[in-house]
């Protein structure tokens, strides 16, 4: 306790409200604006749905690189997708693009993130195929898309839609399926 008597007046508030949000468990609230913390976990999620899921090798006959498509997403986090960018996974590099809805603009990409606001215009258009859907945006996969990422008891985890992967042209890892919030709440 002597330690915080000692501190400056500024950096004594901010250590005590650090420990008081520690202490209480804060959690994000939906309507509130996302932490950049929380915009970082989203992208390493995005990251290892990327590294635990395997495509056939026919789609990789025009690159050798794994895309990620973001689909009015908030910039936000398209900034720290963005930043995935050159990363690797095995062999294959990275790319980060902004798509559209048109067929020619999203037949190249492996992971398509829907931000909440381009959600029906994806979910109606985007179903089965090659391309890994996943977002943010409340009940994404209850509502047809394949991976939504959800705050559940404060922490960040995801939800799989089992039909809307079964009818894909790739698979994703066991291990991948078992840690899906859905999954460990199902058992």
């Amino acid at each position: 306790m002597t330690l915080l008597l000692k501190c400056w007046p500024s950096l004594c508030v901010k250590l005590l409200t650090a420990i008081g949000l520690f202490w209480a468990g804060a959690v994000v609230a939906e309507s509130e604006a996302p932490l950049p913390e929380l915009n970082t976990a989203k992208a390493a999620f995005v990251f290892n749905f990327l590294k635990f899921t395997t495509w056939p090798e026919t789609v990789f006959t025009r690159t050798d690189s794994l895309t990620i498509c973001l689909l009015d997403v908030a910039e936000s986090l398209a900034e720290e997708v963005r930043a995935l960018g050159n990363r690797t996974i095995g062999t294959r590099r990275i790319v980060v693009r902004t798509t559209s809805l048109r067929e020619d603009d999203f037949a190249r990409c492996h992971l398509i993130l829907v931000g909440a606001d381009g959600m029906d215009k994806a979910l109606a258009t985007l179903t089965g195929g090659g391309a890994l859907l996943v977002s943010d945006a409340p009940n994404f996969a209850r509502k047809g898309g394949m991976i939504g990422l959800v705050l559940y008891q404060g922490r960040l985890q995801f939800e799989l839609n089992t039909e809307a992967l079964a009818n894909t042209t790739f698979k994703l890892d066991g291990r991948l399926v078992g840690l899906a919030q859905n999954s460990r709440r199902d058992r």
